[in-house]
């Protein structure tokens, strides 16, 4: 019965940890410049964007995303943690040529 029990938690976390295929693979953190591999997904990248929030939010920035580059089914999204003030000049020319 003992062995049952300890079973459990550990089926739970294999699949948990299957059910994260889904979204972000891997991160690198370097500075204030970020990198995740995700799914090729709305929701993947979605969740990139959160996490880069979370991440420069811990040194009081926003994330800018700098580039991103899609394969059928993953990409590589970076951002770089920057002032709002910087962020705000840095995104200015862009919502000039919309």
């Amino acid at each position: 019965m003992a062995a049952r029990v300890c079973l459990l938690p550990a089926l739970i976390a294999l699949l948990a940890g299957c059910a994260g295929q889904t979204g972000i693979r891997d991160s690198v953190v370097a500075g204030s410049y970020l990198t995740y591999e995700h799914a090729h997904t709305d929701g993947a990248a979605a969740m990139a964007r959160q996490r880069a929030d979370q991440q420069c939010a811990y040194s009081k920035r926003v994330a800018v995303r700098t580039t991103s580059t899609c394969s059928l089914t993953s990409c590589t999204t970076h951002f770089h943690c920057m002032e709002a003030e910087a962020a705000a000049r840095e995104n200015a020319p862009a919502a000039k040529n919309r």
